[in-house]
Parts: structure tokens; C-alpha cells; sequence
């Protein structure tokens, strides 16, 4: 997991404020997700459909990965994928609010317990 380019991270985060349906919620998570998928290396192409499997589809090397992009809340839970999606071998893609990208949302929750407890938040 890294960390956003700084131009990117602040030019997205002047665009959260905007943010105030879910519509649009998923479009930012979408375009968070093609730029830290391309920082990894990875060429990405982003759908022109409203409606589909997958969100996004990248490769690096011989790697291909279809992924859908879910905003989520390590703190709660995360939405799952549909049979279609499942067998068309799709993943998902979490997206914090604050931007931090990972497909594994198990470890954005570790995180997210490691930053409460270093913060004293807990």
C-alpha cells in the first residue's frame, strides 16, 4: 500500500468537499483508484459506462486485474461483489475517504487500528 503523489493527494482532496452524493462519491474513489493503480505500475483504463462489472481494468506485465472500486470505512464493514462479478474473476478495490487505495480491506482495517492506537485515539 502507498501513499498518493502529493499534486495528485491535493488536487483530489480539494475536489472532496464536492463530494455529496453517492454518484459522485463513486467517481472520486474511482479516479483515486486509477491514479494509485498507476503509481503502482500499472496501465489502467477507466469505464465510460455508468453501469457495468468492473470499473476498472489494469496490467502490469503479464498481470491483469478487473477491478470494481468500493468506498468503504475500514472501521465498518465493505460491500461484497455479485456472482457475475465473482466469476468473471473481478475484485474489489477499497478506497478510503482519505484516499488510501488497497485490495484487501482486511488491511486497511489493520491500519487504520495501528493509527487509532498510535493517535491515542482508542
Amino acid at each position: 500500500m502507498s501513499e498518493l503523489h502529493p499534486a495528485v493527494a491535493a488536487r483530489l482532496a480539494a475536489m472532496q468537499d464536492q463530494r455529496d452524493d453517492n454518484t459522485t462519491k463513486g467517481a472520486w474513489a474511482e479516479l483515486i483508484a486509477c491514479a494509485w493503480l498507476m503509481e503502482q505500475g500499472y496501465e489502467v483504463f477507466h469505464k465510460v459506462s455508468p453501469s457495468g462489472w468492473a470499473d476498472v481494468i489494469a496490467w502490469r506485465g503479464q498481470e491483469l486485474i478487473k477491478a470494481d472500486v468500493r468506498m468503504c470505512d475500514p472501521g465498518g464493514r465493505a460491500g461484497g461483489l455479485s456472482d457475475c462479478q465473482y466469476q468473471s474473476g473481478v475484485v474489489p478495490l477499497f478506497v478510503t475517504k482519505e484516499g488510501v487505495c488497497s485490495f484487501s480491506f482486511k488491511e486497511l482495517s489493520t491500519m487504520y487500528k495501528v493509527i487509532a492506537e498510535r493517535s491515542g485515539m482508542r
